[in-house]
């Protein structure tokens, strides 16, 4: 199955700040949306969780936390 997570403008923006994240998942973006099957969106998940530890800053967990929700209740 394939997933659709829409983006909002700035999350498309922070999201394109880390290209290597949705390259190493083999998943794609694709006007606005995040586009891939679980197992690709699955580790574009775990990757942002693990940028989000590692950065701490209050505005990427605005962008990036609705992204990993979506993917959550995806699959």
């Amino acid at each position: 199955m394939i997933a659709r997570i829409p983006l909002t403008g700035k999350q498309l923006a922070t999201l394109n700040l880390r290209p290597d994240i949705c390259k190493k998942a083999g998943a794609q973006i694709i006007q606005k949306e995040l586009v891939g099957g679980e197992p690709q969106l699955t580790v574009v998940k775990k990757e942002l969780e693990t940028w989000l530890k590692s950065s701490g800053e209050v505005t990427l967990e605005m962008q990036l936390s609705p992204i990993i929700e979506q993917i959550n209740a995806a699959f």
